[in-house]
């Protein structure tokens, strides 16, 4: 598997005209012609690898396969109240000293 920061990952891949970055990885992803929602596990090229079913698992879903995806097929999802983040819960950084 290739990790991310890896140069393919770092291949044009987009999502509604947005680049790719290892920030994106665990975004909330449509799938629009099915209106399937998924997680980003990695992309490499104009495929996204999204997991899209893991059980309802989605704190664990690195550990589900992915369905390779192509890039125009994608949305990112927006973020629904009380439901899924578009992006992936991170620390909030210490504010800057001084």
């Amino acid at each position: 598997m290739r990790q991310p920061g890896t140069p393919e990952m770092r291949l044009p891949s987009q999502i509604n005209g947005i680049p790719l970055t290892d920030a994106h990885i665990g975004a909330w992803v449509t799938y629009w012609p099915k209106d399937e929602v998924g997680r980003i596990k990695r992309w490499a090229g104009s495929l996204v690898y999204v997991v899209y079913n893991c059980d309802g698992d989605w704190d664990n879903y690195d550990r589900y396969a992915a369905a390779a995806t192509h890039h125009k097929a994608l949305r990112f999802k927006e973020a629904d109240a009380g439901q899924m983040p578009m992006f992936p819960l991170m620390p909030n950084p210490s504010p800057p000293q001084g």
